[in-house]
C-alpha cells in the first residue's frame, strides 16, 4: 500500500500542478480595465496616479498622459492640479521639434512624440484656459483661449478659419470681466457669425428628433433602432450644407449616405429603422410649411441670444464621450476618426426656483476632429507605405537587382507604417453651455440630461451649491456622468 502511494504521488503532485497552472491562466485571462475606462468610471485618482506612470516609462507618451490626467483631475474638481497637467502637456506639444518628425521615418510612427491632431492641440490649450476661468484668472485664460483658436486655424501658417463657437463665447467672457467691453463684443459678433453655419443642421436634428421619438415609443426601441437613429443624426453633422440649399436639397444628401453598422449588429434591421425614420422626416418636410423652419431657425437664435458675456454665471457642460482614431487602409497607414455613442444629448439646468434653462451647445468634438482634413502625417505615411509596396525596389534605389532584393528586407523590417492612433479619449463629446446674471446668495442648481428622444436620464441628474458675489463672475464646470 505504501509502494502504490508512493508511485501515485508524483502524479497528485502533476494534478495539483495542474490545477494550479489552470487557475493561473484563467486569472491572467481577466482584462484589466483600460484608463479610458476607469475615467468614465470616475476612478479619477487611479487615472493620474497610472497616467504619471506611464509619463515617466514612456516619455514619448508624455503630453497625452498629462491632457488624461488633467481631465480627471478637472472632473474631481481639482482645478490647480487639471492647471499643472495641462500646462505641461501644453509645453510639450507646442515645444514642437523637427527630429521628432524625422524619427518616424524609419519605425513606427507612435515612436514620436505625441503632439496631437489639430483637435487635439485645440482642446489642450481650451482646458488650460477653463482652469484659469475656474480660479478668476482672467488674463490667462484670454491668453489659452487666443491659443485655442490659432490650433484650431492651423497654427502659425493659418490655413484654416477657426469656427468653434465656445472658445470665441468664453473670450468675450473673459474681455467682459477685465473691461474690454468692445472687444468682449466683437468676440461674441464671431459667435454669431461661426453659429449659423450650424443652423440648418439644428433645424434637422429636430426634425429627425421629433421622429425618432415618436417611432421609438410606437415600436419600443431596439438598439438597432437607436443604431439607426444615431447614423442619421451623425450624417447631419458630417455633411456639409451649402449656402442656398433648400432644406429638402440638404436633407436629399443624408438620404444618400451610405450605412456602416458595427460588428456583430443585424444589418438588415438598422437598414431597415433607418429607412423608417427618413421616410417618416421626409413627409414631415414635404407637409410643414417654410414658416415651420424659420421658426426652428429662430429657436436656434434664441439659444445664442440667452447668453450674454456679461452674465455672473457661467455653467460649461461636457457630454459624451469624444472620438476616438483608428487606422485603415492597406498598411494601416492612414489615421481616422471615429464618432463615439453616448446617451447624454441635451441638458436642462435649474436655478433655485426659476423655470428650467436649455442649455445651448457651443461645441460638437467630433465635428471639429473630422472637418480639418486629418494629420500632415498622413500623406507620410502613405508614401511610406507606397514604399514597401514597390515591386521595382531597383529603380526606387537606383540599385542592382541583387542589392535592392537585400536592401528590400532590410528596409522591410526597418520601415513601420502603422498610422499613430494613440488619441485624448477622456475627451468629451460636446460642449454646452449656461449663463444668468443673478442676485447675489447662495443658490440650488440641478443639472439634468436627457436623452436622443429628449427624456430625462435621473440617473445622470446632479446638483451643485454655488454662492453669487457681488460683483464677481463664477463659473462652474459639470462633466455627464457615463
Amino acid at each position: 500500500m505504501q509502494k502504490q502511494m508512493q508511485k501515485q504521488f508524483p502524479f497528485f503532485l502533476v494534478l495539483i500542478f495542474a490545477v494550479f497552472l489552470n487557475g493561473c491562466v484563467t486569472t491572467s485571462k481577466i482584462r484589466t480595465k483600460t484608463l479610458s475606462e476607469r475615467f468614465y468610471d470616475r476612478e479619477y485618482a487611479a487615472v493620474i496616479a497610472d497616467s504619471m506612470r506611464e509619463a515617466q516609462n514612456v516619455p514619448e507618451n508624455a503630453a497625452l498622459c498629462y491632457l488624461r490626467a488633467g481631465s480627471a483631475a478637472l472632473c474631481s474638481g481639482n482645478a490647480s492640479q487639471a492647471k499643472s497637467f495641462f500646462e505641461k502637456a501644453n509645453d510639450i506639444i507646442w515645444a514642437f521639434e523637427q527630429r521628432d518628425e524625422t524619427k518616424a521615418v524609419i519605425g513606427r510612427e507612435d515612436s514620436k512624440k505625441f503632439l496631437g491632431a489639430p483637435y487635439e492641440r485645440t482642446l489642450a490649450s481650451y482646458y488650460l484656459g477653463i482652469t484659469d476661468l475656474l480660479t478668476g484668472d482672467y488674463e490667462n485664460a484670454l491668453a489659452s483661449f487666443k491659443t485655442a483658436l490659432l490650433a484650431d486655424a492651423g497654427g502659425k501658417t493659418q490655413n484654416y478659419n477657426s469656427d468653434i463657437p465656445i472658445v470665441f463665447f468664453l473670450m468675450a467672457h473673459c474681455y467682459n470681466a477685465l473691461g474690454e467691453n468692445k472687444r468682449a463684443e466683437e468676440s461674441m459678433q464671431e459667435v454669431r457669425t461661426v453659429y449659423p453655419k450650424r443652423f440648418m443642421h439644428n433645424v434637422l436634428t429636430d426634425i429627425v428628433s421629433s421622429n425618432v421619438k415618436i417611432l421609438g415609443q410606437q415600436n419600443r426601441s431596439s438598439l438597432e433602432f437607436m443604431i439607426a437613429a444615431e447614423s442619421v443624426f451623425n450624417d447631419i453633422f458630417i455633411l456639409d450644407y451649402e449656402p442656398g440649399e433648400s432644406i429638402e436639397e440638404y436633407w436629399a444628401k443624408i438620404t444618400k449616405e451610405t450605412l456602416v453598422v458595427e460588428n456583430g449588429i443585424d444589418t438588415k434591421d438598422v437598414i431597415f429603422w433607418r429607412k423608417k425614420i427618413i421616410d417618416a422626416v421626409s413627409l414631415k418636410l414635404s407637409q410643414a410649411p417654410i414658416r415651420d423652419y424659420e421658426r426652428f431657425i429662430n429657436e436656434k437664435e434664441k439659444g445664442i441670444s440667452v447668453l450674454h458675456y456679461s452674465d455672473n454665471l457661467l455653467i460649461i457642460l461636457d457630454l459624451g464621450q469624444g472620438p476616438y482614431k483608428y487606422s485603415s487602409e492597406g498598411h494601416g497607414t492612414i489615421c481616422k476618426i471615429q464618432k463615439s455613442s453616448y446617451l447624454g444629448k441635451g441638458v436642462q439646468v435649474t436655478l433655485g426656483d426659476s423655470a428650467d434653462r436649455q442649455s445651448t451647445r457651443l461645441a460638437d468634438i467630433y465635428f471639429q476632429a473630422s472637418t480639418r482634413g486629418g494629420r500632415k502625417m498622413d500623406s507620410i505615411l502613405g508614401n511610406k507605405a507606397n514604399f514597401k509596396d514597390t515591386a521595382d525596389i531597383a529603380t526606387v534605389l537606383g540599385l542592382n537587382p541583387l542589392l535592392a532584393l537585400g536592401m528590400h528586407y532590410v528596409l522591410d523590417g526597418a520601415i513601420n507604417t502603422e498610422a499613430d492612433i494613440r488619441a485624448w479619449l477622456t475627451l468629451p463629446g460636446e460642449i454646452h453651455a449656461v449663463s444668468e446674471k443673478l442676485p447675489e446668495g447662495e443658490y440650488q442648481i440641478t443639472v439634468r440630461f436627457c436623452d436622443l428622444f429628449g427624456s430625462e436620464m435621473p440617473q445622470m441628474t446632479q446638483t451643485r451649491t454655488v454662492n453669487i458675489e457681488p460683483n464677481k463672475k463664477t463659473v462652474i464646470y459639470v462633466r455627464s456622468k457615463s
